[in-house]
């Protein structure tokens, strides 16, 4: 007995070192001496799921916990192998019938907390944080947690003050600083540039926090960061992510087609890397050069061979640059995915074949009744089709509406002087429906200025308001069903258009109810071509369809539309002067 323990100590300090070969020879030693026994199964389970063997540590997990079906941390640590699976709900059965033998085991409680904010089960997540700072378990781990929540709770300040406490904790904590530092550059602080250097100290190499630096670089004005990012990216020509994030800086600072010659230059000295051409193709199609991206793929075939997932993309390109024929012949052999079918409906669109259109649409949100995009384009399709239910799901009375702020003009025009002052950017960001314009960086209403948090104010009394005054609660319409549950705002930015500037339609699919706010109006506004008016339900030009908007609403400085997200929208262009608004979208509290 003395030799098999000292054998199983040993393999649990060889696995706590690292050594995962020797841990798992010695417990073969184990094993040999004392026959099958839970704990070594339960060890060889965590060997293996260290070595990325999931599908043996799931079998070791259950066995262990045949053995031994009291023993939570078998299954404690069993839900945290089903997590790394991505199998989230088996992860919480398994916390939970360990929470079912011992109410009071703390890390089952903080794994499932996690799991609940990986499922996007926020307030969830929030509660079981919260119930361990009441059970006495205030440990960096958990506050930092709680303020990854509160953060896409979109609750700023107290995710701020969660981070704080962590980093009071522990000051050292990678994750509280990185969030932290997050939080500062989301919410255009001054310290965020200085929060990044500090968190990359403790976390050399993080890539991420590289960026946030040169982004809070830019925020500030400041462009040389740039600099410091193109020669890491020389250093590591294969990052693809670092790639795609310095082609949108290159753009918003006005370099023109140079933008993308970085990812050229990699190409240059790693033809054979299919991820480059990705990547180059990625941003040049967010740019909208549809056929450039296209040319891309077609010379990464060249260079490194067909690619799997390749088809999909150029099918869809093909599309865009309005060969329908082409791109439907090359979706036909495809899985018949929700991606591959609503892109087939927009397809179809492009043909003129609107019935096909809205019988592949209707089966797609018969089974994703939440997806945005689908609805859009099925009531584009019902629309051309003559269809009622476009009536049902677009036209009702209210869906769309103009609403005049209880906000004073001098405070408006405050605003619009701090507004100004944050558009640092030069040109329009890569993959945005602007044209002629910038727009802001970060979490607009997470900025902590009077003038901002005066406007937010009377944006959520709007929209409150908006929500209140909407037709019934229908179970099967994708914006009424949710009559009756909570909203709240994400995804707040400002958009500065001058001579020229205009938005291309477009849907925001994130959301529900998506908005305009007018800051500024160009004087034409009020002239009879409705220059730099909003139009709300007019199709994508890309598509020819000869739809006009359901709706036209004219900027006017405190004017507040909004309107379901899955309804396309964009603006007319204006000849002279300067149109600046305030958009976000609002979406379900969880």
């Amino acid at each position: 007995m003395q030799d098999f323990q000292r054998r199983f100590i040993a393999a649990q300090q060889a696995y706590a070192a690292g050594n995962i070969a020797e841990a798992e020879r010695l417990l073969d030693q184990v094993e040999h001496i004392g026959g099958p026994n839970a704990d070594a199964f339960h060890l060889r389970a965590l060997c293996r799921k260290q070595q990325g063997d999931l599908a043996s540590a799931a079998s070791l997990f259950a066995t262990a916990h045949q053995h031994q079906p009291h023993d939570v941390q078998i299954l404690g640590n069993w839900g945290n192998m089903l997590v790394a699976a991505g199998d989230h709900s088996a992860a919480l059965a398994k916390y939970d019938r360990a929470l079912e033998i011992d109410p009071g085991f703390a890390d089952a409680h903080y794994n499932r907390g996690l799991a609940l904010h990986r499922m996007q089960r926020h307030s969830d997540a929030l509660a079981t944080f919260d119930w361990l700072l009441d059970a006495g378990h205030a440990s960096a781990k958990v506050h930092s947690a709680r303020g990854a929540v509160l953060k896409d709770m979109e609750r700023p300040q107290e995710a701020i003050a969660a981070f704080d406490q962590a980093l009071a904790i522990d000051p050292d904590r990678k994750v509280a600083l990185a969030g932290r530092a997050r939080m500062a550059l989301e919410t255009g602080a001054a310290d965020a540039k200085d929060r990044h250097i500090a968190a990359l100290q403790r976390s050399q190499g993080d890539r991420v926090l590289v960026l946030g630096i040169v982004q809070a670089m830019m925020e500030q004005g400041d462009n040389s960061g740039l600099d410091v990012l193109e020669d890491v990216l020389k250093q590591d020509p294969l990052w693809l992510e670092g790639h795609h994030e310095f082609a949108k800086m290159r753009a918003e600072i006005g370099e023109g087609d140079a933008y993308v010659d970085h990812i050229h230059e990699a190409i240059g000295r790693f033809p054979k890397h299919p991820g480059l051409y990705e990547a180059l193709a990625a941003v040049q199609a967010s740019a909208g050069e549809f056929e450039p991206a296209l040319k891309t793929l077609h010379d990464g075939e060249r260079q490194c061979g067909a690619q799997q997932g390749w088809l999909f993309e150029l099918a869809r390109l093909e599309g865009e640059c309005g060969r329908f024929d082409r791109a439907a012949a090359m979706l036909a052999p495809l899985p018949d995915t929700d991606l591959t079918r609503c892109t087939r409906g927009r397809i179809m669109l492009g043909l003129r074949r609107p019935d096909e259109a809205g019988s592949l649409l209707e089966a797609l949100v018969a089974r994703a009744p939440d997806d945005i995009v689908a609805w859009a384009y099925l009531g584009l399709a019902w629309r051309l089709t003559g269809d009622p239910r476009h009536e049902w799901l677009s036209g009702q009375p209210g869906l769309v509406q103009a609403r005049a702020l209880d906000i004073d003009p001098a405070a408006l025009t405050d605003t619009a002087d701090l507004l100004r002052s944050i558009h640092t950017a030069r040109s329009h960001p890569v993959g945005q429906s602007l044209r002629g314009g910038t727009q802001t960086r970060g979490r607009l209403f997470w900025r902590q200025e009077p003038q901002i948090q005066a406007l937010l104010q009377a944006i959520e009394a709007s929209v409150a308001a908006h929500w209140a005054s909407l037709p019934p609660r229908d179970a099967t319409h994708p914006l009424l069903k949710h009559r009756g549950e909570s909203l709240a705002i994400a995804g707040s930015w400002s958009v500065r258009l001058t001579d020229s500037g205009y938005h291309v339609a477009h849907i925001h699919p994130q959301g529900l109810l998506s908005s305009a706010c007018y800051i500024v109006v160009p004087q034409e506004a009020d002239g009879p071509d409705k220059a730099g008016w909003l139009e709300v339900g007019a199709a994508p030009t890309e598509l020819g369809l000869a739809l006009d908007p359901l709706e036209t609403i004219q900027p006017v400085p405190g004017r507040l539309a909004l309107f379901p997200s899955y309804m396309f929208h964009g603006t007319r262009p204006f000849a002279q002067g300067e149109r600046m608004t305030v958009a976000f979208d609002a979406v379900l509290s969880r």
